[in-house]
């Protein structure tokens, strides 16, 4: 079985994550695979940090990406974003590998807010997504709306997110108020206007909110903080690496997931890593990210549910809301760690070859 993954090349957040786990549990049972990459940009520098195979070559040059595919004989070519899934789906004729769309959100929102433009390139790959041979998807919503648009239900296997767990949970930093942490695309679809005016509803001067990101909207952002007299309540930290957002983990009470939609958030796995529990919106994974109160904190998806999810957060107290983190953790590790993963991915690629693989 040998597979390829191919992506424009400058992915961020849970995609880039994503990218690199799925071609990290390839390589770690013997399943030959390489990326294919349209720029050199982060992918490439986090394949060049994991020791992983790719291959770089821009996407003008397409007898060139096409010719190597074909000399490669992959089994299968799996793209990632939709300008590698409409790329490959234009050349389609000319590879001669079977091609699978990893669908790493709700393609109704990837080009949110982008006008007549936007509009074009949602329309594009949802074109893409109905010619594709095979389709992962991260989330049962999101299954569903492919579903809708006409797309074969045989075509389509749910592949959840996962992470590499910590051995340990690293030490907590000591801090006073609560201290509370989203980390998410500064992007309208992800929620941060209503969270914003959540704070500004809840007003209590002791939630210090911690934005870590970067995105279109990030100078509309500043200017309501500003306007709405947050300043002393939330700081931007535009785009950190891994890093540097599990250093500041050590010293968050809550993390927030309050996207207006959402696939499967890596952001939830990667708090629940550093024992920190998650305040979300009800999205089509949140029963299965967090089955109970014993576990996170689920609201509804407007306004008032953050309001009253903060609120409800901050009478817990901090040792509570540990408990919570540690509960969540235990959760996370069992039912979100490369075994499961690797034995959904398996899954599906013996689905979509009627083959057995490892």
């Amino acid at each position: 079985m040998k597979i390829v993954n191919v992506n424009a090349g400058q992915e961020t957040g849970g995609a880039l994550t994503h990218l690199i786990f799925l071609s990290k549990i390839l390589k770690s049972h013997q399943i030959t695979n390489e990326l294919l990459l349209f720029e050199d940009g982060t992918v490439a520098k986090a394949a060049r940090r994991e020791h992983l195979d790719f291959k770089i070559i821009p996407q003008k040059e397409v007898k060139t990406w096409v010719s190597w595919l074909n000399q490669k004989r992959f089994d299968f070519v799996q793209t990632h974003g939709p300008r590698a899934n409409f790329l490959v789906t234009l050349h389609r004729k000319e590879i001669n590998s079977s091609h699978i769309v990893t669908v790493h959100s709700d393609p109704q929102f990837d080009f949110m807010g982008q006008g007549l433009k936007g509009l074009l390139e949602t329309r594009l790959n949802y074109w893409s997504l109905k010619k594709a041979d095979g389709l992962f998807v991260v989330s049962k919503e999101i299954k569903e709306k492919l579903i809708n648009l006409g797309i074969s239900s045989k075509k389509l296997i749910q592949l959840n997110n996962a992470i590499e767990f910590s051995t340990k949970i690293p030490a907590k930093i000591e801090h006073q108020f609560m201290q509370v942490i989203m980390v998410a695309r500064l992007h309208p679809v992800k929620g941060h206007k209503r969270l914003l005016d959540a704070l500004v509803a809840v007003n209590n001067p002791q939630i210090k909110l911690h934005l870590v990101g970067d995105g279109p909207i990030r100078r509309e952002l500043e200017t309501k903080v500003a306007t709405e007299n947050l300043v002393q309540q939330v700081k931007f930290y535009g785009a950190l690496n891994s890093e540097e957002i599990n250093e500041l983990y050590r010293k968050m009470d809550l993390a927030l997931i309050v996207s207006k939609s959402e696939g499967f958030p890596l952001v939830f796995l990667e708090a629940a890593n550093n024992a920190v529990p998650t305040l979300m919106t009800n999205l089509s994974a949140t029963s299965m990210l967090i089955p109970d109160e014993n576990y996170g904190i689920r609201v509804n998806n407007n306004l008032d549910g953050i309001i009253t999810g903060l609120q409800q957060a901050f009478a817990m107290g901090p040792e509570k809301l540990q408990e919570i983190g540690q509960n969540s953790r235990d959760y996370a590790k069992e039912q979100f760690g490369p075994a499961a993963f690797f034995n959904q991915i398996k899954k599906g690629y013996e689905l979509f070859s009627n083959s057995s693989i490892v």
